[in-house]
């Protein structure tokens, strides 16, 4: 499969001439992400800082399933950068398949370290679950993967928001997650304190809970070791959890997350595997 960058700047070149400054793969996709599917809410207040805003996507009417989860995407940037306005194409993919997506922002190194973005993100999950009374299904990539797998494992971040995980998480999504690593050099040794080590691990809530899980990764992930994907499958189903892995042959680590874009719908399964996992997931229990 062609690289995503050279694909996108071919794309660019064909169907944007106007594009005359040079642009990264993110803007890109953007660009040619329409936006006839959905509806934007903008910067949205979750909480009482400044950082604590979110976007939201509404499918429009036609496209609208009904009451189908809530989609809350919480995107990579290694704990220490990224915006939820790079990542239009995601909400777009969501909405065009009927689902509402909520992307937020959090605060990230140096201004904070663990586990103050998993807090910013579980604010986030009780101002979505308070608003709409519907199953959310997380999903992250890279960081975000850790972030979203830590709510979807660990009651503590939830419970601190007066909610209940294991009725309002209905299922969760890793893309490229990091779930059993080690951490040696800066800024990740400022990130996750020596006493937090083993506290910051998704793996070591494997056996914590039942809710469905869907983890991917490429073979050419250079960034985050496709080991640690073996890893957590093989936690979580020791667990009895329902989990499916899917590696991607010769997807590397940020090819993974922009194969979600529509743009890529009929190149690469990576959006359509996501799409059917969240169009079965069962309604959240407590009864684990």
């Amino acid at each position: 499969m062609p690289s995503v960058f050279k694909t996108l700047m071919c794309a660019a070149a064909l169907t944007a001439p106007l594009m005359l400054s040079a642009c990264g793969p993110v803007d890109v996709l953007n660009r040619l992400t329409p936006n006839d599917s959905f509806e934007l809410s903008k910067d949205i207040s979750y909480g009482d800082l400044s950082a604590h805003i979110l976007d939201v996507y509404t499918p429009n009417e036609s496209e609208a399933l009904g009451d189908e989860p809530i989609v809350m995407f919480i995107y990579g940037g290694g704990w220490n950068s990224g915006h939820k306005d790079m990542y239009k194409f995601v909400g777009e993919a969501f909405a065009s398949n009927g689902y509402t997506a909520v992307i937020p922002n959090y605060r990230v190194y140096p201004d904070v370290i663990y586990p103050d973005f998993a807090v910013d993100a579980a604010k986030a999950v009780a101002w979505a679950h308070a608003k709409y009374n519907r199953p959310i299904v997380m999903i992250g990539h890279s960081a975000g993967a850790h972030i979203s797998a830590l709510l979807a494992l660990d009651d503590q971040y939830l419970s601190a928001q007066n909610v209940e995980r294991c009725s309002a998480i209905a299922g969760w999504i890793g893309l490229a997650g990091p779930y059993d690593f080690k951490v040696y050099d800066p800024p990740y040794t400022e990130i996750f304190p020596l006493e937090i080590r083993d506290e910051m691990l998704p793996i070591n809530y494997a056996a914590n809970s039942l809710t469905p899980a869907l983890i991917t990764i490429g073979t050419d992930d250079t960034k985050v070791n496709p080991a640690q994907t073996e890893r957590m499958h093989a936690a979580l189903t020791a667990a009895g959890t329902p989990v499916t892995a899917h590696y991607y042959d010769g997807l590397s680590h940020t090819d993974i997350i922009a194969h979600m874009a529509n743009f890529f719908k009929d190149k690469s399964p990576t959006q359509s595997d996501v799409m059917d996992f969240v169009k079965t997931l069962p309604s959240p229990t407590c009864d684990e």
